[in-house]
């Protein structure tokens, strides 16, 4: 009975982290292709317009 058991932990063992390895490269396959989307940066309208130069010095 004692080795049906500790056959049957090893087996188990095994899935899980066959089934882990097989989570963890997907992941890194969508976060590669993540990386190829395009993205557009909004920069914010200033506070205040800058001075216009008029030619004139006060």
């Amino acid at each position: 009975m004692s080795k049906y058991i500790t056959s049957t932990l090893l087996v188990a063992s095994v899935v899980a982290i066959s089934a882990c390895t097989v989570r963890t490269s997907t992941v890194a396959e969508g976060e590669a292709n993540a990386s190829a989307e395009e993205f557009v940066i909004i920069e914010p309208a200033p506070i205040s317009e800058e001075p216009v130069f008029t030619g004139k010095y006060k």
